[in-house]
């Protein structure tokens, strides 16, 4: 039995060894292209390139949920039906390393739809010994330059996470969210979670679950939604946000703070910035039940 006990764990440390190798062993664009295509499924993956003459940089390895396992970060183009991919459309995400490999997308549509946003420099950075990616992405109407744009991002809680190195200190006593309707079949529904884990859902339209239930959430999703609050340091953020086309759908956000104090802010569109984008796709897929609302 012994005998059977090590081999176990010798076949555990072996299999271990092999998947963190296949990241720490890629050091070319073929060798990321090639490991894409054949552990995710792609019949096709190209990293991207503006042009034959880009000499850019569009992935990265490095340490990105900072657990001492290396992580990849892609910018490519590729096809998998698996992942619903098509080569019309570039792709960003995050391979995390582990004893399972897992991608955590993030959504290209935010740098496209509003007033044609659009990723110029992509990189990774250090601080206090942890690794980052920067992106760097301007805002234009028409040809007219509107905005610059820096975003910091890791990997927290198994979800993209906005970084300030001056995050918020003023503690959350719990958020209530809500959406309207849209032109279309935009998921309508309440949440209000507290620091105590205790959430109220009310499904209203369009979801996969009607009427009003009590859940205890898990406490992985408080910590997330109140690090990336505390990251976007949400109560200097504008009252109103809203996108340049119609027929899309509102959410309102109000964080209440432990002082007493509140931050409403209403989003037309739901992508007035990066941080609360992502916030916004959490809280739709806790709605959806895909996370832990027990």
């Amino acid at each position: 039995m012994r005998k059977a006990s090590i081999i176990f764990i010798v076949f555990l440390l072996s299999s271990s060894q092999k998947i963190f190798g296949q990241i720490d062993n890629i050091v070319s664009d073929n060798d990321l292209e090639n490991f894409i295509i054949q552990e995710f499924n792609y019949s096709s993956f190209y990293l991207f390139k503006k042009d034959s003459a880009d000499n850019s940089q569009y992935w990265f390895k490095g340490d990105f949920n900072h657990d001492g396992i290396n992580d990849i970060f892609v910018y490519g183009i590729g096809e998998s039906k698996a992942r619903k991919q098509n080569l019309t459309y570039p792709e960003l995400f995050f391979i995390i390393g582990g004893k399972k490999l897992n991608i955590v997308d993030i959504p290209i549509w935010y740098f496209k739809n509003i007033f044609n946003y659009s990723l110029i420099n992509l990189k990774m950075i250090e601080y206090e010994n942890r690794n980052y990616i920067s992106l760097d992405y301007r805002k234009f109407h028409g040809k007219e330059l509107i905005e610059a744009n820096t975003d910091t991002i890791f990997i927290q809680y198994d979800e993209l996470m906005k970084f300030s190195k001056n995050p918020s200190y003023n503690e959350i006593s719990s958020i209530d969210f809500k959406t309207t309707t849209c032109y279309g079949s935009c998921p309508v529904f309440e949440l209000h979670i507290n620091s105590k884990r205790n959430a109220i859902y009310n499904g209203i339209k369009y979801v996969n679950k009607i009427g009003e239930q009590r859940m205890i959430a898990d406490q992985t999703d408080w910590n997330y939604i109140e690090s990336i609050l505390k990251n976007m340091r949400v109560q200097e953020l504008d009252s109103s946000y809203w996108v340049n086309w119609t027929d899309s759908q509102t959410g309102y956000l109000i964080v209440n703070f432990e002082d007493g104090s509140k931050k409403r802010i209403e989003d037309y569109g739901l992508q007035g910035n990066l941080g609360l984008y992502f916030l916004f796709n959490f809280l739709f897929k806790l709605a959806n039940f895909n996370n832990n609302l027990d």
